[in-house]
């Protein structure tokens, strides 16, 4: 049986690139197997598919709306993968399609690239190169260059709406709307200095976060007699700052996009309406009736996110409904030198439970990292770079 540097898994609607992608391989120097160059007619086409796998070092699956419907392709990574192949497995994106879940399984641990952003001749071919010597992949991070006002990003059955917030400065803190109920933590007011970010326009939602986590401690959820939640478009509660943080990171892998949880200052100054803000003491309007659930209308339990009225952005939920982690260490203003403890970040936002003070924009309140309750729950952002 004859050795192979790489095999690749590819759908038939594909030919052309995947031909394309076999003579740049074969061009520097490296051998691959592509079954129609490869098989020939009358073999038998599934044992010599698996002889090839077993008998080439790096297994190359071009990834594309085709190659995730195909009949084949799912069954050679699987193969691969039960085989291991010596961990040298690479995902290669072809067109834009998103990653089917199943997929992402699959290459969990592997380090994808894609055809626009790293080209096979500077990027593909070194890294076959390099795990044909025993070593791992670089990580390359691409510019993220995202234009939309609402970008849509499509997890499953669940779209994740991001809203741009254009980058400039603001005042945060103790602001004059704010001096009614201001205490020691936003004191005193100063400029703040934001680029320009996408932050998700409801808090999590209970049906992202358990597609996401597969799981789900919610307090407020309630199952029908099909064992589907009720409370799918409530926000995802009684979470700590690790299972936060731990979702943002899966997410991440999930989509190949790097989210994060915004800092306080990004949290502030989308809350207040960026560069269209007019000043308002919660987010979108100084009646807070307008735009929270807290404790005086919740009724004791959290609402379905976008019931209220949106700020000036056109994001929903900023204040009440459920406190918001940032990735901020709580810190004073007026002692910006003093070093914080690393393990007490800042929340944002307010509650359902909460009085009006609490649900107001510049609000900060301190939590160990270990804090859950039914009224903190997270929201997301793509920094651009």
């Amino acid at each position: 049986m004859y050795k192979y540097d790489v095999f690749i898994s590819y759908s038939w609607n594909d030919i052309d690139t995947a031909e394309y992608i076999y003579d740049k391989i074969v061009k520097a120097g490296l051998t691959c197997c592509l079954d129609k160059e490869t098989f020939h007619g009358g073999a038998d086409f599934p044992k010599i598919t698996a002889d090839n796998i077993c008998n080439s070092d790096i297994f190359l699956y071009l990834g594309s709306k085709s190659s995730f419907t195909s009949g084949w392709a799912p069954d050679e990574v699987a193969f691969a993968k039960s085989h291991k192949l010596r961990g040298k497995l690479l995902y290669y994106g072809i067109d834009n399609s998103q990653m089917p879940l199943w997929m992402e399984l699959a290459f969990a641990a592997v380090n994808r690239r894609n055809i626009i952003e790293h080209p096979v001749d500077t990027v593909l071919i070194q890294d076959i190169k390099t795990l044909l010597k025993g070593q791992q992949t670089a990580n390359i991070e691409p510019d993220i260059v995202i234009t939309e006002a609402i970008y849509s990003v499509n997890i499953g059955d669940c779209t994740l709406d991001m809203i741009r917030v254009e980058g400039g400065s603001i005042f945060a803190g103790a602001t004059e709307e704010q001096l009614q109920f201001a205490d020691k933590a936003e004191i005193p007011a100063h400029e703040i200095n934001v680029s320009t970010f996408y932050i998700s326009k409801y808090p999590i939602t209970q049906d992202l976060w358990e597609l996401v986590m597969s799981y789900n401690k919610s307090r407020f959820q309630k199952l029908d007699c099909d064992g589907h939640n009720l409370y799918s478009r409530y926000p995802a509660e009684t979470l700590d700052y690790t299972s936060a943080q731990h979702f943002v990171k899966k997410l991440s892998k999930m989509t190949q996009l790097p989210f994060s949880i915004p800092t306080e200052e990004e949290w502030e100054y989308a809350a207040r309406g960026g560069q269209k803000s007019k000043g308002y003491i919660y987010a979108g309007s100084d009646n807070i009736d307008e735009v929270a659930w807290y404790k005086f209308n919740s009724d004791g339990y959290t609402h379905p996110v976008g019931e209220k009225k949106p700020n000036e952005l056109g994001i929903y939920d900023m204040s009440g409904n459920v406190w918001e982690w940032t990735e901020s260490h709580m810190h004073w203003y007026s002692e910006p030198d003093v070093e914080s403890d690393d393990s007490v970040f800042v929340r944002r936002g307010g509650s359902w439970w909460h009085e009006v003070s609490n649900c107001r924009v510049s609000k900060r309140y301190a939590s160990d990292k270990s804090k859950k309750t039914s009224g903190l729950g997270l929201r997301v952002v793509i920094r651009i770079k």
